[in-house]
């Protein structure tokens, strides 16, 4: 309440201190020119206002007057200036400002309400003000106070300069005639995460172990949000993040500008605090993306917090139920053999991954030779070495480069069938014989390439086995995330030039 405090102040300011200026009070008559102000009006979200330390003006009060404060040399006894105002159709308007030539600092701007009807006087309520330096609503303001203006013979002086108005509803703002307001709702959105962790020996060193009582399967999560609005960067540039009190007790809340007449269109990247290799480190993990209001695209419940799980460890539903996290190299080395009919250990290719440091700290292992799929049945990939980039089919599609036909839905939908194939009797890390293999195969391709994502793709020598697993998948994968202990796939993408990329994949086990 410190910057609330500070505003009423200047008003106290205003009437004990300040004197109106008069034309009586001119020694010399001077040419005087008008001067107008166009000013924005900020607004505090009127769906979360607990915990605001901003008031909030009586709905009942009214604009009847405006105080312009200019600074005189004195901060104690600033030059004030008064303009009525009035109504027409949905705007309001001051009568002309007139003022001599010259240069002028506006200190303080204010709307108040004639309480009494006798004019400007100590009794009288401020309905709106300009927000001060250093107020908890400043960084909002782009024309702030202690703004300089020139005033010149035979031209109309325009100022732009941002207001707050403390109501505590959404209403119809007026604008006036030297005062062309817009309205701004600031609001204010919190996230909680909680962290599934695989093992706990893996985040031993970590901040999770210092956020008391020792280290968890289920941890908060420490995590750092990147603001964009409308392509630009927020808060400065730097992440919103919960690191100081290491996620526990309380949420990371964000207030945020949303121009009400204006479409305003928000990002919100999700990097969360994880093992990277056998160190620790941001991750991106998730991004929320939506216009004007959070609450109008994602359904959070009455709380007013966004939580969301990585992974699979709690008990009861939350917002935002996100994938487990794989601890997987940026990039390899991919090393095919020769595929000839199917690979060594039954898969299509063998393949072996190298040129990831440090070994044995990530989710694939370092020169093995492992079992691997094709994904892409229409791209074609050759044996030898391949640099490629690592993500997982957890990850969400828009991590992933371009130029490949995969979705999220369809992720999800293959990560239902590595799932699915014991029901048909089949191992997936040890076919039983080729038919099986090709099985396994043929029913990837069969989601990957399905046209409208219901009906299956069936490529040559498809069985009916092989067909019945990619139809299941595709009608019973939608939203799917492996359980603990179940499969997922990590994917291989190499450049191939031109924006083109050609994708691989393996199956792992993975631990959510």
């Amino acid at each position: 309440m410190k910057k609330l405090i500070y505003i009423f102040m200047i008003a106290a300011i205003v009437f004990t201190s300040c004197k109106k200026k008069t034309n009586d009070e001119q020694a010399t008559p001077v040419k005087q020119q008008e001067v107008e102000f166009a000013v924005n009006t900020l607004l505090p979200s009127t769906d979360r206002t607990a915990g605001y330390n901003i008031p909030l003006c009586d709905e009942e009060l009214s604009a009847d007057y405006a105080i312009i404060l200019l600074d005189s040399g004195d901060p104690n006894d600033p030059d004030t200036l008064y303009a009525d105002v009035y109504y027409i159709g949905d705007q309001l308007y001051t009568k002309a400002l007139m003022m001599s030539p010259g240069t002028y600092t506006v200190v303080g701007f204010l709307v108040m309400d004639d309480l009494t009807g006798d004019g400007p006087s100590a009794d009288d309520m401020i309905y709106k003000a300009a927000p001060l330096p250093g107020s908890e609503f400043f960084e909002f303001a782009v024309n702030t106070l202690n703004l300089d203006f020139t005033v010149t013979e035979f031209v109309k002086t325009k100022i732009l300069i941002d207001v707050l108005c403390f109501i505590p509803d959404v209403y119809d703002l007026f604008g006036f005639f030297w005062f062309e307001i817009t309205e701004i709702t600031v609001r204010e959105m919190c996230f909680f995460g909680d962290l599934c962790l695989k093992s706990t020996d893996d985040y031993i060193g970590s901040l999770y172990q210092e956020s008391g009582g020792g280290l968890f399967i289920d941890e908060p999560a420490i995590f750092r949000i990147l603001g964009i609005h409308n392509g630009d960067t927020m808060n400065s540039g730097e992440f919103y993040t919960n690191v100081e009190w290491l996620g526990v007790g309380d949420p990371l809340c964000i207030r945020y500008a949303d121009y009400d007449y204006e479409t305003d269109n928000y990002t919100f990247e999700l990097w969360v605090y994880v093992n990277v290799g056998g160190n620790f480190d941001y991750v991106h993990l998730y991004t929320w993306e939506w216009t004007d209001n959070f609450e109008d695209t994602y359904d959070i419940g009455d709380d007013g917090i966004a939580e969301f799980v990585v992974g699979n460890c709690n008990y009861s539903d939350t917002d935002f139920q996100l994938p487990p996290y794989m601890n997987l190299p940026q990039s390899a080395t991919m090393t095919l053999g020769s595929q000839v009919d199917l690979g060594t250990l039954g898969g299509y290719w063998d393949m072996t991954l190298s040129n990831f440091y440090p070994a044995g700290t990530y989710d694939i292992p370092e020169n093995v030779m492992l079992q691997a799929w094709c994904g892409d049945e229409n791209t074609t990939i050759g044996s030898g070495s391949h640099q490629v980039d690592v993500y997982s089919t957890l990850d969400p599609v828009a991590l992933f480069p371009t130029g490949h036909n995969l979705t999220d839905l369809r992720l999800q939908k293959l990560n239902y069938l590595f799932n699915y194939y014991q029901t048909a009797g089949i191992d997936v890390f040890a076919p039983a014989n080729s038919t099986e293999a090709y099985d396994i195969q043929h029913s990837i391709w069969g989601v990957i390439h399905s046209g409208d994502g219901l009906a299956a793709y069936q490529p040559a020598g498809m069985t009916v086995t092989a067909l019945g697993l990619s139809n299941a998948a595709l009608q019973n994968g939608a939203g799917y995330s492996p359980l603990p202990g179940g499969n997922a796939g990590v994917l291989f993408f190499k450049d191939e030039g031109n924006g083109n990329y050609v994708a691989q994949l393996i199956l792992v086990v993975v631990d959510p």
